[in-house]
């Protein structure tokens, strides 16, 4: 059996794209935050949820929440909006982030 021969755009990938997929991964290595990560993922974009959503959605201590977010944001994967005393966290707008995002869904349902 032959394989196909993949595009070579499809095969490279610039420098700084896989240096943030790798802060990336090394990030979501920690449980709590792959839960947060999937959590973020699976919100629609009209809901937006706010640190206390997650916090009782979760089941984990703010301050505890608010390290590994920290901790999100640094690695580029999540983004933060402020309104009023409220922080609102989305996914990062990357292309990527959603992709990786619905491999690991995908392959925590066939489980």
């Amino acid at each position: 059996m032959r394989l196909r021969r993949l595009p070579r755009r499809v095969l490279l990938m610039a420098a700084a794209d896989t240096a943030q997929l790798a802060r990336l991964c090394a990030c979501l290595g920690n449980p709590a935050r792959l839960r947060i990560f999937l959590a973020l993922a699976r919100c629609s974009s009209a809901r937006t949820p706010c640190v206390c959503d997650l916090v009782t959605a979760l089941r984990l201590p703010q301050p505890v929440l608010s390290k590994h977010l920290a901790a999100l944001r640094r690695a580029g994967a999540v983004t933060v909006e402020r309104r009023g005393t409220r922080r609102l966290y989305r996914l990062a707008a990357a292309g990527p982030l959603r992709q990786l995002a619905r491999m690991i869904d995908l392959a925590d349902c066939c489980r």
